[in-house]
């Protein structure tokens, strides 16, 4: 392959601990949101039960004496009363349904949905029967809720950037420690090429790892090449001076021929 395609095992690692991160932050996120909808929503739901029972009691003797007009005081001083409450709607005996605003009526049909969405808000809707013909309908707003989500979602969101950043940070000098030798032995094998060798000093650390068995095999391999490249020329420097030896024996058996 090519040298320019070749991406560094320190990249690897560094993306491989992004896409980590990434995806761990996505499933606790997704898990905390889980968690989060099945406790805060059963808050909300007793909190709506709790005031259509409240309502139910208020409400009761208007219903019967089919008042609409305290059953509509009623309904709006709720709202008022909880910051929470967004709607507030009564279904009569006479099967008139009557909210604090007109266009809530319709939510009183929504009867497969806990939670629908209303002027850009959600709503967590709580229906308590009042009698066989009469029914409560609270939509408790969860805005509040929404926000505090988004709020925690920020944190999570900025608790992993800086844990990314310190895994990385990490990563980086934990990489270094292992690459740095790499490069070292990388080196060594080039000058040994050109006829140096060398001996490499491992890090401390590293001595007894694989890192280490892998530079006192280098230093082995380099020492007896060394030896082998001394011992090779020194049997040439024996065989130069035979051959040198036996040209000077010939010239001078020529000498005295001639």
């Amino acid at each position: 392959m090519d040298k320019k395609y070749k991406i560094s095992l320190f990249y690897k690692v560094i993306f491989l601990n992004l896409v980590f991160i990434l995806f761990f932050s996505v499933g606790l996120v997704l898990f905390e949101y889980c968690k989060f909808q099945t406790k805060y929503y059963k808050l909300f739901e007793s909190f709506g039960k709790r005031k259509a029972q409240e309502l139910k009691i208020e409400l009761s003797n208007p219903i019967n004496q089919n008042n609409t007009e305290r059953i509509q005081k009623i309904l709006n001083a709720t709202i008022i009363g909880s910051p929470f409450i967004q709607v507030a709607c009564v279904k009569t005996k006479t099967n008139d349904i009557l909210c604090n605003k007109n266009e809530y009526k319709n939510l009183f049909y929504e009867n497969d949905k806990k939670i629908v969405k209303l002027d850009n808000t959600r709503l967590f809707l709580t229906k308590t029967p009042i009698n066989n013909l009469s029914s409560i309908l609270i939509g408790v707003s969860l805005k509040d809720a929404d926000i505090f989500f988004l709020n925690f979602l920020k944190k999570i969101i900025l608790l992993f950037l800086f844990g990314g950043f310190v895994l990385i940070l990490i990563s980086m000098l934990f990489l270094n420690t292992f690459i740095k030798p790499i490069k070292a032995l990388r080196k060594a094998i080039e000058s040994m090429r050109k006829g140096n060798y060398q001996q490499l000093k491992v890090n401390k650390l590293l001595q007894n790892d694989e890192i280490g068995s892998l530079f006192e095999a280098f230093n082995s391999m380099s020492n007896d090449l060394q030896k082998h490249e001394e011992e090779i020329k020194k049997q040439q420097n024996i065989i130069s001076n035979l051959i040198k030896r036996l040209i000077s024996i010939q010239e001078e058996e020529k000498k005295k021929i001639a």
